[in-house]
Parts: structure tokens; sequence; C-alpha cells
């Protein structure tokens, strides 16, 4: 297997690192890239939910010094392991450009193991510190407030609506915890494909799609929206054994997420300190940017050395997580105000990441 020779824009993964720290000219960027230069990125995790596990491997192809000319290419040639301290072992298999993925039944994350990833290019060995599933205490709620933030339009300023996303949980107050959040996301959305039209003769006619008579069976859809990490790391260093209320994350109130029904799955990871301050420092740098009081960044360290030459730079970070979620639902009518609707007049299930098939935990 050889690298694709199709260079790539940033995959989602490398874009959350490269953006946090480059989406200003405020700051000084907290990684120098010489033209000639290019480091591996590298990001895997395991948990104790069921695996499969996915790991990314891929190059920086930088054209110059302009971080916004960074693109990536996939390493497909990569051997992928995770190992666990009791000799117990798997080599990813690759899926795709760059990802590689354990089997179903293979290496399963567990609860007070530890375990390290190791990455091997050609004569080079790129391994992960070791990294141990902690427990990690239940999410008491998930709850929502509407927000508004302004948004500005040449000299207009205009009101946005937003929700906003919490927690709340108690830390245990035994242990030394470090949380990050991720949430997945089920949107429901309604089309109107009995309006569907086509042109004959200059005219345009209405032609109902034939799923949607007698009874629709395209109208209703339900959209995948992936599982996502909005970058808001804690530590309980000041709040040891006491609630916890964070907010997580927000969306923007549009038919992107509030068609008609939104399902969120909050993901409550716990990490270990070097993930912890990995994640940290990219959000406190994704923050100062937007300020017009920035500091000087510092370097963003990996918890992934080259072991032939621990000098060499490379991004990204290998983690080991307990996991516990929890669910909420929100109508667009619970919002109490007009959502923007895209009123599509189509067969639903042409929506990327779209089912006709209610999910099975769907609550109407």
């Amino acid at each position: 297997m050889t690298n694709t020779p199709n260079i790539r824009t940033l995959t989602p993964i490398i874009a959350l690192i490269f953006s946090a720290v480059t989406s200003s000219c405020i700051t000084e960027i907290p990684f120098e890239i010489e033209e000639e230069e290019s480091q591996y990125v590298i990001y895997g995790e395991i948990t104790d939910r069921s695996g499969p596990y996915n790991v990314e491997v891929y190059k920086t192809v930088p054209f110059n010094n302009s971080i916004g000319n960074i693109a990536t290419t996939a390493v497909n040639s990569a051997i992928v392991t995770i190992s666990d301290l009791a000799g117990r072992s798997e080599q990813l298999n690759p899926v795709s450009p760059g990802k590689y993925r354990t089997s179903p039944n293979g290496i399963a994350g567990m609860l007070n193991q530890s375990y390290f990833l190791t990455v091997e290019i050609g004569e080079n060995i790129y391994q992960s510190s070791i990294q141990t599933i902690k427990p990690v205490p239940e999410i008491d709620t998930v709850y929502y407030e509407l927000t508004y933030r302004k948004s500005f339009v040449g000299e207009t300023i205009n009101e946005v609506p937003y929700v906003d996303f919490y927690v709340e949980l108690v830390d245990k107050q035994e242990e030394q915890n470090y949380y990050l959040w991720k949430w997945e996301g089920v949107a429901q959305v309604k089309t109107f494909p009995e309006l569907y039209s086509t042109v004959q003769n200059g005219m345009r006619i209405i032609s109902p799609l034939p799923c949607s008579v007698p009874f629709c069976e395209c109208c209703d859809c339900w959209i995948d929206k992936g599982t996502k990490n909005p970058l808001v790391p804690l530590s309980d260093q000041y709040v040891n054994g006491n609630l916890i209320n964070s907010q997580i994350f927000s969306l923007p109130v549009n038919a992107n997420y509030f068609d008609s029904k939104l399902y969120v799955n909050v993901l409550q990871h716990s990490i270990n300190q070097d993930v912890y301050a990995f994640w940290k420092l990219i959000a406190d740098q994704e923050e100062s940017e937007s300020t017009l009081f920035a500091v000087p960044s510092a370097q963003i360290e990996s918890n992934i050395k080259n072991i032939n030459n621990e000098n060499e730079l490379v991004w990204g970070i290998f983690s080991a997580s307990s996991v516990v979620e929890k669910s909420i639902f929100i109508d667009r009518n619970e919002l109490g105000i007009r959502v923007p609707s895209d009123s599509i007049k189509d067969d639903c299930s042409k929506i990327p990441g779209s089912t006709n098939q209610k999910p099975s935990f769907w609550i109407d």
C-alpha cells in the first residue's frame, strides 16, 4: 500500500486541532512549519464503550509559511497497533485513506486498564504515552437555555438565537478527575414530496413523488449529525467533590437542527492529565484569539512521540476513556420562537446522512 497522491483539505479532527489555534492573525502560531517541513498528525482513542475504535494518520503538506495553505495527505502504509499492559494487542485494519479501525470483536477498552498506541511508518516508530481508563461520574442532568448573540452584517446588528447546552453532575471527591465532553445528534426533518414539481412546456407542474402517495413514506426523515467534540475540557482541581454545572456547546436555531425535533446525546469522557492539557491548551488558544488581548500561545504538546527521534514534532493525541451518556429531546415548539424552515419539496431520504426509518430510541 502506498500513500495517496491526492492532497486533501483538513479532515474534521485535524481541522479541529488546526483551526482552534490558527483562526486569528492576532496571536502567534503555537507551532512553526518551515516551508520544506511536514509533520505527522495522529489521532486515536479507545473507550469502555463497545468498539470498533478508530485511529487517523495524516501528514501535513505545507506549501509555504502561511498557515492557511496547510493541507494533508493520508498515510495509508502505516502499521497501527493498540496494546494494553497485559500483553494483548491488535493491529488495526485500513478502512479508508488515513483511517484505521479495530475489528468489532477485537481489543476492548476496560475500566482501570492501561493502553498505548503504536504507529510504524517506514523505519520510524511513533508511540503514545500510557493511558489508563479511569472511572467517570454519572451525568445528573442535561438541559438547555435559549440565548441571543449579536451578529454584524455591515452596519446592521442582528440578534441571532442559539441553544446553549449544559451538564450537571457531582464530582467524586476521592479522585482527580479530568473531563471531556462530546455529543452526537439526530435531527428530525419534515419535507413535502407531495409538492414536488417539474417543468413541462415552460410551466411548473406539481408532480407528487410516488413515495408521498397514498401514504407518505418520505416526508419524515432522521439525519445523523455524527459525533462532535465541542472543546470544553475540565479539571476538578477547584471543584473537587462538588456540583459541576458546565456549558458544553451551542447550536444555532435553524432548520439544520430544529426543523422538527432534535435528539442530543451527551458523552462524558474521563481523560488522563496529558490529554486534558492538550485539549485545554487548544481551547484556551481558541478563546484568547477571540479577544483583543490575546497572549502568545504555548507549544501544543502531543502525547505521541517518535521513539527513534523525540525531537520530531508530532501533532495529535491518543486517549483512553470511560464514557457515560445522557440524552435530551428538543421539539422546535418548545423553543417559543419561530424557526426558519427550508420547506424542502422532495424525498427527505435524499438529504445526506438521512433515513426514513425512525431510530429505535426515538420518542414522538
